[in-house]
């Protein structure tokens, strides 16, 4: 029965990893917190993806990417003169993706999902008006825990190289003690294996 069973796994994912591809993608990362008080971190990412055909055009993609994010602290602040909190973690997307050619080597690119992240290390620097300046590590005030929403990502793909733009908003507070949500736009270049 167990041989049965395992044949039968083996025979039916056959299909699916017929159509699946790796790839790697990396690109700029503009993260911030939300709320007026902050402005746009200019950071990276760099992972690997993994394509597994649902049909013709549309595609499910989980990956592992490494990053950096954070957010640096607008002029408007009201205690903080200037700053910033960088956290690289890792992150795992897990990416709906449509894909209709639009010419026989090229694809136009609508993307949507979710991704969790998990903060490895960071930092953070804070000057304030009054006070001496703070550079400490970015946790335990920020939280090193994040899922979100990949809202919108659009691109191009040619033969199987490809650029996209992303949106991307958590639904987790970025901050322990009070309410912001991460926020991104991302610039992808990536390649399929």
């Amino acid at each position: 029965m167990i041989k049965k069973f395992i044949f039968m796994f083996f025979f039916c994912s056959l299909p699916v990893f017929a159509f699946s591809q790796w790839g790697i993608k990396g690109g700029l990362n503009f993260s911030k917190f939300s709320g007026s008080s902050y402005d746009y971190k200019t950071g990276f990412y760099i992972g690997t993806t993994y394509d597994i055909a649902l049909s013709k055009k549309f595609y499910f993609q989980p990956g592992l990417s490494f990053l950096s994010c954070g957010t640096e602290f607008a002029s408007t602040h009201a205690t903080i003169k200037k700053g910033n909190v960088s956290i690289y973690g890792l992150e795992l997307p897990l990416i709906i993706s449509f894909r209709p050619r639009i010419s026989e080597k090229m694809k136009f690119i609508f993307d949507t999902g979710l991704y969790v992240r998990y903060g490895l290390f960071g930092n953070k620097y804070y000057e304030y008006f009054e006070v001496e300046p703070v550079k400490d590590s970015t946790f335990p005030t920020y939280n090193r825990f994040d899922i979100g929403l990949n809202l919108l990502g659009v691109g191009f793909e040619y033969i199987r190289y490809y650029i996209s733009g992303t949106y991307q908003i958590g639904l987790k507070d970025a901050e322990s003690d009070i309410m912001s949500l991460n926020q991104s736009f991302r610039i992808n270049l990536g390649y399929r294996f």
